[in-house]
């Protein structure tokens, strides 16, 4: 398997993975070139003979490189390997950028700038280096500090900008707004010669979903009743009260997320020598955003599920008419799959292996399974009492911020009379006493059929807000759930810490979140940067069918 741009920067004498971290872009880029090229690209860098065999020796070594070239003042410390080619040449004239198109031509497909870190010499870059670059290429940056710099730039409609040292893509907007920004002290530019970039985003979230090629899903005779796979695609207005709607990220996090969650949850385990059938249940509000990109996986259509998601009754002024994770339950919508149990995986849930295929069918099919709900990550925990009415009131529709407004047992068994429960709650609790009560995370979930939880999750879609304190709430009146995990016998990773802690994408189940809020921020990244490329090396080993 081809080694990542990161490992090969880890592994040269270049600083820009051990002092910066720019590794992971890196990747990002050269995938969306050779994606867009369907070949190497041709790369240019200005500034290389700091160190030896650094950065030009790393681009030399990388499959994903056709041909990388180094320019700069000084002699070059080293040799140019295959592939490499070196120019003892002052970057900053013009003359100089007149020569490299008379020998080289108008054919890079990224130009790369590590040379001086000044606000002049990083303008002249900017504006005279793109008449080198082909169809579709792009300028990148390094180590941009000067603030009159950024804000000019923050103008140009070509030109993202990320902050390297965090891992994380920042939107143009905030630039006024962040205070913390003007305290980040590297950023990397990259504008593209052809291309709007205010609209693309750089998914730093998920670099290890992002960066997944598209490979053809194999198709195998689906034949099973006893079980189906269905993982929801639900991302509509209803879904996205907090920002707007953006396509791209739906296409190439949510839409590839699934499907390469499908991929490799079939081919890490014995589901599909089983017959088992997988279904992507897509709302039909996003159907058209989303087909493209099952298209170009070749997934075959009788495996896409259109479905109508009900809309939320617009009824009393407090009532909480939007829902946050109802593509839950969305599968569950689907009356045409009549098999014994219904299994839901959320669309970046990852089966990973190393060496064999988990054996689950038995599992998944036991006659536990076939009389009791079970989800893969419940406990009962001491909740604040406001804490627990507050989730109660979002799993039945009301608003959370009524918990400072009404008294709280009365407020707890509202909310359950909502969902059909009759339930006395103790008057005596105060607002700040703890109790022990359900707290759960569905991610993968399965439903026997006929089981009266089917018929609850579909009647209370259409109000819920969240649907993990929805069936906390079932839990909580009916003790009906079993722990999955335990039944499975398979680590499964939820949290960043234990994700770290544990195998790190072997031999698991992945479905892995940030420990902390604070995590997100670009002044405190996740921990969980150091380790996506051994996940995505992980996901992809054993689904990949050629080499990407």
């Amino acid at each position: 398997m081809q080694r990542s741009i990161k490992d090969l920067l880890i592994d040269s004498n270049s600083n820009k993975q051990s002092v910066h971290r720019y590794g992971f872009v890196y990747d990002l880029l050269f995938m969306k070139l050779y994606t867009q090229k369907q070949a190497p690209p041709n790369l240019l860098e200005i500034g290389v003979s700091f160190y030896a065999d650094a950065s030009l020796y790393a681009w030399g070594k990388s499959n994903m490189i056709k041909r990388a070239v180094g320019i700069d003042i000084k002699d070059y410390p080293g040799e140019p390997i295959e592939k490499t080619a070196f120019y003892k040449l002052d970057a900053y004239t013009r003359d100089t950028v007149d020569y490299l198109r008379e020998i080289e031509g108008s054919k890079f497909d990224i130009i790369i700038h590590d040379g001086h870190a000044r606000k002049e010499t990083q303008t002249f870059f900017l504006e005279n280096y793109g008449d080198l670059l082909c169809e579709n290429g792009l300028l990148v940056c390094e180590d941009v500090f000067d603030i009159d710099l950024i804000n000019a730039q923050c103008k140009d409609e070509s030109v993202f900008i990320i902050d390297g040292w965090a891992n994380r893509g920042v939107e143009v907007a905030p630039f006024e707004r962040d205070r913390n920004f003007h305290r980040h002290e590297e950023r990397i530019f990259i504008k593209a010669k052809d291309e709007n970039l205010k609209d693309v985003k750089v998914h730093e979230s998920k670099p290890h979903i992002a960066k997944l090629p598209a490979k053809r899903m194999e198709t195998y005779d689906r034949h099973s009743t006893e079980l189906a796979v269905s993982i929801p695609l639900f991302h509509s207005e209803l879904d996205t009260q907090y920002a707007p709607f953006d396509v791209d990220r739906f296409q190439n996090i949510h839409c590839k997320g699934a499907i390469w969650a499908g991929m490799s949850f079939l081919k890490n385990t014995d589901l599909a020598d089983r017959g088992v059938p997988l279904y992507f249940h897509i709302e039909d509000k996003i159907w058209d955003a989303a087909m493209p990109v099952f298209d170009a996986f070749g997934i075959p259509d009788d495996w896409c599920r259109k479905m109508t998601a009900p809309l939320p009754e617009q009824e009393p002024e407090l009532k909480v008419n939007k829902t946050q994770f109802g593509k839950t339950y969305i599968g569950l919508l689907d009356e045409e799959i009549d098999t014994d149990i219904l299994l839901l995986l959320d669309s970046d849930f990852f089966t990973c292996t190393t060496d064999k295929q988990y054996e689950i069918f038995e599992k998944l099919t036991s006659p536990l399974l076939k009389r009791q709900p079970a989800m893969t990550y419940f406990q009962l925990r001491d909740l604040p009492y406001y804490w627990w009415v507050g989730m109660c009131l979002l799993a039945s529709g009301l608003p959370d911020k009524l918990v400072h407004k009404r008294p709280l047992p009365e407020l707890e068994k509202e909310a359950f009379g909502r969902l059909g429960f009759e339930k006395e709650p103790d008057a005596e609790l105060k607002a700040r006493s703890t109790v022990q009560r359900f707290y759960t995370e569905n991610y993968m979930m399965t439903f026997p059929k006929g089981h009266p939880t089917r018929d609850f999750a579909k009647a209370n879609i259409a109000t819920c807000h969240t649907a993990p304190y929805l069936f906390a709430m079932w839990g909580e009146y009916n003790h009906a759930f079993l722990e999955l995990a335990s039944v499975l016998n398979i680590p499964i990773y939820d949290w960043e810490s234990r994700f770290i802690e544990g195998a790190q994408g072997y031999d698991c189940f992945a479905h892995i979140r940030v420990d902390k809020c604070s995590h997100r921020s670009m002044t405190r990244p996740s921990r969980l940067h150091e380790y996506w490329e051994t996940f995505y090396e992980n996901v992809s080993r054993y689904v990949l069918l050629d080499d990407a």
